[in-house]
């Protein structure tokens, strides 16, 4: 019997939308191994304009949105636009 995480789980279901205040970029990794096209939206912490470009990016866009309401970061680095480098052991 295979185990699987909450995230590989999630990462499998029919979600447009995923928010998470996790720091981690375990979601990104999760979907990525699962194939399926992402972006990663990070909050501001003053929030977002309501015309700004990462929004506007987003208008259509028909993958799965990872919405990160707090930052971003990986073992070696603190990332501010929801941009997560590749997890390696």
């Amino acid at each position: 019997m295979q185990t699987v995480s909450a995230v590989e789980a999630t990462s499998g279901l029919p979600f447009d939308l995923i928010v998470t205040t996790n720091y981690d970029c375990l979601m990104e990794q999760a979907l990525k191994d699962a194939q399926k096209e992402y972006r990663a939206l990070t909050q501001p912490p003053r929030g977002f304009h309501p015309n700004s470009p990462e929004l506007t990016e987003l208008a259509g866009y028909k993958g799965v949105i990872v919405y990160k309401i707090h930052r971003s970061f990986t073992k070696d680095d603190f990332l501010t636009h929801g941009q997560c480098s590749e997890i390696t052991d």
